[in-house]
């Protein structure tokens, strides 16, 4: 460091030595100076801090750096960023040339992989003001104190030249890293930087094997180049403070946010819950179910669904029915001609299935025709009527099946009597009986006709009494009788 260069160190005061020089150990430097309350002069005060540090400063400039590790942002599951920002805390004009840090992991943070650290890009304000080339920046690893844990180193080469200015107060991106493991993912719900054994997740001290948080800064005054460390002004945090109540975790688990679903439905008798929506199980109650599914980002977290569900019923109806030659059912209007069992299928009033069930008995109706013959009158014991006259006749009954019987009867009469007026001159033979009457009168004469019936036959007999007379005629020649009309030529 510059003879020149300015530093500030806090005064202490314990039971062993009243004013003593500390500087820090830590990476946290303070950024004001304490008045010490000791009897001494100024150059005094100044030659003692001169040889406790092997630096000087001038008048009461203070040069303070601040890194600040921050902006953790996991990108997949086996990968992280951080950014690195330096701030100019102090009094002095400071322009940096380069800088180098070191983070001490966790025990594990490969998770059974190995680990890589790649710079992936700073504040373009450095390379545009002259500070160290970005080209010539370098990442290494190494295996940390702590087994399984590891050391990442960051450095840069020096600027040529004065570097690039940090304003006062005003944080600078020296650099985004990126972190990655060769493994799937890092652990699960894992702080990568908690304390490894005794050494701090931000490298400050100087160590063997390490690389500790330096800044080399072209300071004003005194205008020259100096290496500012713990123990010089540079003070280093990390945030948030992996030691605090919120640190940066990987892979945390998600906030389980649960997602209620809500689903109507309705069938008739059963329901299937269909996944991958539901759950593939079959209902026939009304109710209301549900399914639980695992977050996909969250497998801790289900999300429910819930199945309002009604169940509404078929139903189904049977009657018997007995009827003659046919059936109209009045649930379909079909007619029916034989026997069986019939169905229909309509909807109820819940909008299922009605089966409505037919057993049908179809008995005939039946008919019959018969012929007879009969004297004079015929009495037919299908309906107990007398008949005097041949013809068809028909009678009508239940049969043995309750259904309509038609009888017809050819009915054939024989005549047995019969009855003539009869006129003759003199003398009838009457035909009857082959007897011939002379005088008028009623006759009457019985015997069997050909169908064996008793045939009577009556005449009324009318008997006119012949007559003559004489007359002489003489004619010459010929004579024409007036009576007959007939000519005579002899007597």
């Amino acid at each position: 460091m510059n003879s020149k260069t300015a530093t500030t160190m806090r005064i202490v005061k314990n039971s062993a030595m009243k004013n003593t020089i500390a500087n820090q150990s830590s990476c946290v430097l303070p950024r004001t100076t304490k008045k010490m309350s000791l009897h001494l002069s100024y150059a005094k005060k100044a030659f003692l801090l001169f040889l406790m540090t092997g630096m000087s400063f001038i008048g009461f400039s203070q040069t303070a750096i601040l890194f600040t590790v921050t902006n953790f942002v996991q990108t997949a599951p086996n990968v992280f960023r951080y950014d690195v920002m330096m701030t100019n805390t102090g009094t002095t004009a400071i322009s940096v040339r380069g800088y180098s840090w070191g983070l001490n992991t966790a025990t594990g943070i490969a998770n059974g992989g190995v680990i890589s650290q790649t710079f992936i890009s700073r504040d373009p304000s450095i390379d545009a003001s002259g500070g160290p080339v970005a080209g010539v920046t370098s990442t290494s690893i190494t295996t940390g104190v702590c087994a399984g844990s590891y050391h990442l180193r960051f450095t840069t080469t020096n600027a040529s030249g004065n570097g690039a200015p940090l304003v006062a107060g005003v944080p600078i991106r020296l650099a985004t890293v990126q972190v990655q493991t060769s493994a799937t993912s890092f652990p699960v719900n894992f702080n990568p930087f908690t304390q490894c054994s005794t050494f701090t997740p931000i490298q400050v001290n100087a160590l063997a094997g390490k690389t500790a948080c330096v800044a080399t800064c072209f300071i004003t005054p005194p205008g020259a180049s100096s290496a500012i460390s713990s123990t010089t002004g540079l003070s280093a945090i990390m945030t948030p403070n992996p030691a605090g109540a919120s640190p940066f975790k990987l892979n945390p688990p998600a906030v389980c946010v649960p997602v209620i679903t809500n689903v109507t439905a309705s069938a008739c008798d059963s329901y299937t819950w269909a996944a991958p929506s539901g759950n593939g199980n079959t209902y026939t109650a009304t109710g209301t179910y549900y399914k639980t599914t695992p977050q996909t980002a969250n497998p801790t977290c289900y999300d429910t669904t819930y199945l309002n569900l009604t169940i509404n019923n078929s139903s189904t109806s049977s009657t018997s029915q007995t009827a003659c030659d046919s059936y109209t059912w009045p649930a379909n209007n079909s007619t029916y001609t034989e026997s069986g069992i019939y169905t229909v299928t309509t909807l109820n009033a819940d909008g299922c299935v009605n089966t409505a069930s037919l057993s049908l008995t179809v008995n005939n109706n039946s008919a019959s025709t018969s012929a007879d013959t009969a004297c004079d009158s015929y009495t037919w014991s299908a309906n107990g009527l007398t008949y005097t006259a041949s013809g068809a006749y028909t009678s009508t009954s239940l049969n043995a099946a309750g259904c309509v019987n038609t009888e017809t009867l050819q009915l054939t009469l024989n005549a047995a009597i019969s009855n003539a007026a009869v006129t003759a001159c003199d003398s009838y033979v009457w035909a009857a009986d082959g007897q011939t009457y002379t005088t008028s009168g009623n006759y009457t004469y019985t015997n069997l006709n050909s169908f064996g019936c008793v045939q009577t036959s009556n005449v009324d007999l009318t008997i006119n009494a012949s007559t003559s007379s004489s007359q002489n005629a003489t004619a010459c020649d010929s004579l024409t009788w007036p009576t007959s009309g007939l000519t005579y030529t002899s007597s």
